[in-house]
């Protein structure tokens, strides 16, 4: 199910948090040295951290971003599906643009030998 995520982007660190007000984090779990997924006690997403957020979003999603582009961000929007042994976390940012609004999907593919606690 597709949920919406608040955002906040500190240009500054280049890094973009998208969190649930809602759902208090328990616990935090490092997915490589750039992603962070922020958890409830129940494995739900709380949050999802990403540092140097242009590089990793822009590998995630095959195009560049700038930092006016995640400066621009005006909706977010989460799902995680699964399928066999894989986890899909699906992550859609509405970025305002010249030409209008713009949703750009990223996937996050997560591999049963790479499971981290909220899709045991």
């Amino acid at each position: 199910m597709l949920q919406k995520f608040e955002f906040d982007y500190d240009g500054e660190n280049d890094n973009l948090f998208l969190f649930d007000r809602k759902r208090k984090s328990n616990r935090s779990v490092s997915y490589g040295k750039n992603i962070t997924f922020d958890l409830t006690n129940r494995n739900e997403f709380a949050g999802l951290e990403f540092r140097d957020a242009r590089k990793v979003l822009g590998n995630l999603a095959k195009r560049d971003f700038s930092r006016k582009d995640l400066e621009q961000v005006s909706k977010a929007k989460l799902q995680v599906e699964q399928m066999g042994g894989i986890a899909f976390v699906k992550i859609y940012l509405s970025i305002h643009t010249e030409e209008g609004e713009e949703e750009i999907p990223a996937t996050i593919t997560i591999s049963a030998k790479n499971r981290i606690g909220a899709f045991s």
